[in-house]
């Protein structure tokens, strides 16, 4: 993580208020050895702001990073080739894969559900039959959730869905079968 611009004023006001390092470290609530890197450093260069970094520039731009989840969010079945066709983005597919995974996403197959058979259709129609004479008041407090799922993308089980980590992709399934 890189130390802001304050806190590495801040060292060097403590340094000159004759603080030692590991005080320092302790009052601003940061390692040692950081506070001893940035007192190495402005001693050294007599600055703490950053200096040029090598490596290769961002292709992409801050309003183009923000875009890049959204359309993931608005299509999450669609692969990084098409992120980059739809925004038309001089990029590769791993920086449009790097900007979601910076929000802490990531590409999955999509979970899976199995096809309806007679059995669950029969018990169903059971459950039902079962209920028809509750007064009004009872249904009230029931909540309906239908687990049947659609997507008219039509995607395969190779396909993947953008989710955060740790979720399944909920709302984001594929059914196996055919009706």
């Amino acid at each position: 993580m890189e130390t802001s611009q304050a806190t590495c004023s801040a060292v060097i006001a403590l340094l000159a208020e004759g603080y030692n390092g590991i005080q320092i470290a302790c009052q601003l609530g940061i390692h040692h050895n950081t506070v001893a890197w940035w007192i190495w450093r402005h001693a050294n260069t007599d600055a703490t702001d950053d200096l040029p970094r090598v490596g290769r520039p961002r292709c992409t731009t801050a309003e183009e990073d923000q875009a890049i989840p959204n359309a993931i969010d608005a299509a999450p079945f669609t692969p990084a080739v098409g992120i980059c066709s739809d925004l038309g983005l001089q990029c590769s597919m791993q920086t449009i894969r790097n900007r979601h995974h910076s929000r802490g996403c990531q590409g999955r197959t999509p979970a899976t559900k199995p096809e309806l058979g007679e059995c669950n259709m029969e018990q169903w129609m059971e459950y039902a039959l079962k209920y028809t004479d509750k007064p009004s008041e009872f249904w009230k407090h029931v909540v309906f959730c239908n687990e049947k799922t659609f997507n008219s993308d039509g995607p395969s089980p190779a396909h993947y869905v953008w989710h955060t980590r740790g979720t399944r992709g909920a709302g984001h399934s594929i059914t196996l079968g055919w009706y």
